[in-house]
């Protein structure tokens, strides 16, 4: 059964490898510059996101210590994921969502937008071709 979640992936994350892993397991996912400029600023975009519903995943760990982009997030009411991965691949960040599912969806469904939450990969990296679940944490919430 399809999620019902849609996903919108940020610039970072590329057009096609990370998107097109999620596309093919059967997810909705937008993609950043089928809908913005390649240059939007992401206090821009983030409130017509949040507008549309869409679940913002991103790899730009630095929005919890912008406060614009904090701010963006608190006052539109945007769901925002960052993938944690060190030098995992698009394919590896896109496994381990996958893999990450469950407890994923168990957040989004437990905890009302505005929010930010970290997923992190499992360690070692090899363990996410093997299936193995990362976690992840609710940084803020308001």
């Amino acid at each position: 059964m399809p999620p019902e979640y849609i996903y919108f992936t940020d610039r970072d994350l590329g057009r096609n490898i990370f998107p097109g892993v999620l596309r093919e397991a059967g997810f909705r996912v937008e993609v950043h510059d089928d809908h913005f400029r390649p240059d939007a600023e992401d206090v821009d975009w983030l409130p017509e996101v949040a507008r549309r519903g869409w679940i913002v995943l991103s790899n730009d760990q630095n929005i919890l210590r912008r406060p614009l982009e904090r701010e963006a997030v608190r006052s539109s009411g945007a769901a925002v994921l960052v993938l944690i991965g060190g030098q995992a691949t698009a394919t590896q960040l896109a496994r381990n969502f996958l893999n990450t599912l469950p407890k994923i969806e168990a957040l989004l469904d437990s905890q009302a937008p505005p929010l930010i939450a970290k997923v992190y990969r499992p360690s070692p990296v090899d363990l996410i071709a093997a299936g193995q679940p990362g976690r992840i944490e609710l940084k803020l919430s308001w």
